[in-house]
């Protein structure tokens, strides 16, 4: 959590699910934040630490929700399937990879609520070297001033650096 009081973490279940756990550090005994009957994985703090991004098999395909960290409820994020979320770390927007390996953007407004916007597409990263795209790790995040850090590869498997550009028009720079 940003103020460094809990850890967020996957537990595997029998058959292959996985449910999200909290612990506090420092001690104290973890628990489950997240436990359905589907899968929940990659969850992430918002910045102000009140809200907890995952993405969740619960609708029968992947897709991201957003729920308070110390109260129950939530609410779907992303529409026609979505993983590995993050925050911008100003907490205005969250993003997510969709099937078709697009990044999206949904704009936040956090109050007593959460109220987001409409996904949108920001932009289409380098290809990944795989068909399928490749959801697991980190394989990309946001940096304090918007900008996006990626692991890509070629189709020839061999490392590259790619740059994308013409989207950071529509992505305020940080304060």
């Amino acid at each position: 959590s940003p103020d460094g009081r809990f850890l967020l973490f996957i537990a595997d279940r029998p058959l292959g699910s996985t449910d999200i756990w909290a612990t506090p550090l420092g001690g104290g005994k973890p628990y489950p934040l997240i436990a359905t009957a589907f899968s929940t994985n990659h969850s992430a703090f918002s910045p102000d630490g009140r809200w907890v991004s995952y993405e969740s098999d619960e609708s029968g395909s992947w897709e991201i929700y957003v729920k308070p960290f110390a109260s129950a409820g939530k609410q779907q994020v992303s529409s026609g399937g979505g993983r590995a979320p993050r925050w911008r770390r100003d907490g205005s927007e969250l993003f997510y990879v969709n099937p078709a390996n697009q990044v999206m953007s949904v704009a936040v407004t956090r109050g007593e609520t959460l109220e987001t916007g409409a996904p949108a597409v920001l932009f289409t990263p380098c290809k990944r070297g795989d068909p399928n795209p490749l959801y697991e790790g980190r394989w990309y995040d946001t940096a304090p001033d918007g900008r996006f850090l990626m692991a890509c590869t070629t189709v020839q498997q061999t490392p590259a650096i790619v740059v994308t550009v013409g989207w950071s028009a529509r992505v305020p720079a940080s304060k």
